[in-house]
């Protein structure tokens, strides 16, 4: 077997992991974690790439499930070949992917004048209402009538959570390293799950730094909200909120950066649809911290150029 492409991220986490075990698997992509919380994602072409990834054309579930189980599923041989359950795969001709979206492309056109607005819409119309797509949609956040004790305390973590959102928009107006660190902290880890709500805003908010800042700028903001964040969390989401304060993304997030580049309406709401539809509040909530960096520079500056147009 021949890999097609693999990350950098996915050589890093062989080379230093171990203990590794499966942490879930589907038809299109076989996910494995370490002792140390390392991810590697073995992926076919229709599950796409991501900053942990090894593309392979199809995935030998039945080796990869059916190992010793007491042996490491995952073992390095020479950065030419890794073996898997036993059966190896041929890493030489192995494209190296580069996991960063261009970015840096995006302070160069004027797409948020045209685009935030779609974006914004898209993610009223389509994001689940548990998600934090609320920050960027306050009406959508209604009180419930409902006697359940389970909707009222959903909707108390909900607004718990968009707080903190709203204070991290706040303390990145300012541009304050340290508040912005404080505020990250308060949002990290919030939620259930493998990456909770709050981690998938943060995520989002550095692809949003990332996008719109110079590159000293977004490195030190995002640095900020990475530190303060990994500790209060589990080990699966710090590693990816280590990814992103290093401004690597899954596929979904590169294609809507080719989207934008384009200009093409259609294709940048197909493509915020899929990112609204990754996992059950993933993507929604990590689009809300993209839109929420850019809606905060130009909310600021509006601001700053209404008060200053008063002094005159």
């Amino acid at each position: 077997m021949h890999a097609i492409k693999i990350a950098p991220g996915a050589f890093e986490a062989l080379r230093a992991g171990s203990g590794w075990r499966v942490l879930s698997s589907h038809a299109h992509a076989c996910n494995y974690v370490d002792s140390k919380g390392r991810l590697f994602s073995l992926v076919n072409g229709r599950a796409r790439m991501g900053p942990f990834s090894l593309e392979v054309e199809s995935i030998p579930h039945e080796t990869i499930l059916g190992g010793q189980p007491n042996a490491d599923p995952l073992i390095l041989e020479s950065e030419s070949a890794l073996v898997i359950g036993g059966r190896s795969i041929d890493l030489t001709l192995a494209a190296r992917w580069n996991p960063r979206p261009e970015w840096r492309a995006l302070p160069a056109i004027p797409w948020q004048g045209r685009f935030l607005s779609l974006i914004i819409a898209t993610l009223r119309a389509c994001a689940p209402p548990e998600s934090l797509a609320c920050v960027v949609a306050p009406l959508s956040v209604q009180r419930s009538t409902s006697d359940d004790p389970r909707t009222r305390l959903r909707e108390l973590q909900l607004s718990a959570a968009a707080k903190a959102c709203l204070r991290l928009s706040r303390t990145l107006a300012s541009g304050d390293e340290y508040e912005v660190s404080l505020a990250s902290g308060a949002l990290a880890g919030l939620g259930p799950g493998l990456t909770p709500s709050g981690d998938d805003f943060l995520i989002g908010a550095m692809y949003g730094l990332w996008s719109s800042l110079p590159t000293p700028k977004a490195k030190a903001l995002t640095e900020a909200i990475c530190t303060s964040s990994i500790g209060r969390t589990n080990r699966v989401s710090a590693a990816w909120l280590a990814a992103a304060a290093k401004g690597q993304a899954i596929e979904a997030w590169h294609d809507l950066v080719d989207a934008l580049r384009a200009e093409d309406e259609e294709l940048v709401t197909r493509v915020c649809r899929q990112l609204i539809n990754l996992g059950h509040t993933s993507g929604a909530d990590a689009l809300a911290g993209f839109v929420m960096v850019h809606i905060t520079p130009i909310h600021w500056r509006s601001q700053v150029s209404q008060v200053n147009q008063s002094l005159v």
